[in-house]
């Protein structure tokens, strides 16, 4: 099975998210989906984030922490996409 990695650099950091194929043809084709990513720590406590393609317009991408702290609000093409 093919995996792709989506990163984005925001700022400070870069915050990345691990997607199948099928998901990937997803969101390449335009569709409204959310993810979970993989969560990630911040001064040690852990959360969970959750990936939202093209939910605020057409190729949008929109990255929050479950607490709604927004982490990134942008296009999917200021996004790296990459085979694992």
């Amino acid at each position: 099975m093919i995996t792709y990695q989506i990163t984005i650099s925001y700022g400070y950091d870069i915050h990345e998210l691990k997607v199948s194929q099928a998901d990937l043809k997803k969101i390449q084709a335009g569709n409204s989906i959310r993810i979970s990513g993989q969560g990630f720590s911040v001064e040690g406590n852990w959360i969970q984030d959750t990936w939202c393609f093209s939910c605020a317009g057409l190729n949008s991408l929109e990255v929050e922490g479950e607490d709604g702290f927004q982490i990134f609000a942008g296009l999917i093409s200021d996004a790296v996409i990459s085979e694992l």
